[in-house]
């Protein structure tokens, strides 16, 4: 019966929330794409259609070039996705490779993300990565923003 049901949600089309403007998303800079919290990919992923989202993330990294600085925070939110929608392997694959060394995490004084994101130090990322994506919901970055109090949301200056 599951293997039935799973047949058929492959093959059902995305819900009409999840239609986008292609050639105008593929348009957008780094910025507009990946920085606006009500633009960009996050138009898709705030409206629940996380492997849409990821898809596009997908398909915008491919057609532009790598910003070396910032090439980490574009997989990471594409692994978020793919975890919300269940594709666990492609999420953990996709955190391993936005994964930085400790030499090269701003302020990190010596300490990797797999330590700087984990809640134990003594944990991995890859095992830290497979307990997140295990669970049943893994909130993409606007789910977790709208838990945090309006005033703590303010935009940084001096960027």
């Amino acid at each position: 019966m599951l293997i039935f049901l799973a047949i058929i949600a492959a093959q059902t089309p995305p819900p009409s929330n999840c239609r986008y403007d292609k050639p105008a998303m593929m348009a957008l800079d780094e910025r507009a794409f990946d920085q606006t919290m009500t633009g960009g990919w996050r138009t898709l992923a705030n409206a629940g259609c996380d492997a849409q989202a990821a898809d596009l993330i997908a398909e915008w990294r491919a057609g532009h070039p790598a910003n070396p600085r910032t090439a980490g925070l574009l997989q990471w939110h594409e692994g978020q996705l793919r975890a919300n929608a269940g594709q666990t392997a492609r999420a953990i694959t996709l955190f391993e490779a936005a994964r930085k060394p400790a030499e090269e995490m701003p302020g990190s004084a010596g300490t990797s993300m797999s330590t700087a994101a984990s809640p134990s130090s003594a944990a991995t990322l890859p095992d830290w990565i497979r307990r997140v994506a295990s669970l049943p919901h893994f909130p993409t970055p606007p789910a977790m923003l709208r838990s945090v109090p309006t005033a703590s949301r303010a935009p940084m200056r001096g960027r």
